[in-house]
């Protein structure tokens, strides 16, 4: 990725489950693709929006979101250094990037969280994905929005994968990659007090779907009654 970032074109290879690596060019993930330009233009952020991208990579979502607005502080979540240093000189500031979840969480309350690019795997396998989904939901304000693209090559509910990427002869990985389907996210997110809104994604996988979870503003309750004396 690194190299692509320095104008030289590159591949690499992703295999999934053991099988053979299928070719996936760098390009695809350094620039928006319509259908993300489209759906973060309908998300309305407050004066000085806190948005976090969580699996950032070279940061083309935040970059984006810098350009529209210089006022909102983005938080990226990176385990790459060099695209952690990429970033940290291509997203102008208030601008925050760190290493792992633990490091972004104090960076709350979020208005916007990122999970983009099939960005459900990042949170490994079913049991920590929906504690995970739990601690992002937690660490919004109320009325902020989830926004997760993800998906299903087979199967129903939620699945895990092992990834490893190849390239120049190297391997990275294996890496536990889960994928879920729409109503998986739906109830997972519902419970959380999310209200949720699906849509069609057009990533090159084309099973891919993204889910906008909107933190529902806390019921009035009504003050006590007053007891007589």
């Amino acid at each position: 990725m690194l190299e692509a970032l320095a104008g030289r074109d590159q591949t690499f290879g992703l295999a999934l489950n053991g099988s053979p690596p299928i070719a996936m060019p760098c390009r695809d993930f350094l620039r928006l693709r319509q259908d993300e330009f489209d759906l973060l233009g309908k998300i309305t952020l407050p004066l000085a929006a806190r948005v976090l991208d969580y699996g950032c990579g070279a940061g083309r979502h935040l970059k984006h979101l810098r350009a529209a607005r210089a006022d909102i502080h983005c938080v990226g979540i990176e385990a790459c250094d060099g695209l952690r240093a990429h970033c940290n000189a291509a997203v102008a500031s208030p601008a925050t990037f760190v290493a792992n979840w633990q490091q972004a969480r104090n960076e709350g309350p979020f208005d916007l969280i990122l999970l983009m690019g099939n960005g459900l795997g990042v949170l490994g396998d079913e049991t920590a994905a929906r504690a995970g989904l739990r601690e992002l939901v937690d660490s919004m304000a109320t009325g902020a929005r989830l926004v997760i693209e993800t998906g299903l090559w087979c199967g129903q509910g939620y699945r895990t994968n092992t990834l490893e990427i190849h390239h120049k002869g190297r391997r990275d990985g294996p890496f536990r990659w889960g994928g879920a389907d729409r109503d998986w996210v739906v109830q997972a997110l519902e419970v959380l007090g999310c209200e949720v809104t699906l849509s069609d994604s057009r990533a090159p996988d084309d099973v891919l779907f993204f889910a906008v979870a909107t933190k529902r503003r806390l019921p009035m309750v009504p003050p006590p009654a007053r007891i007589p004396l």
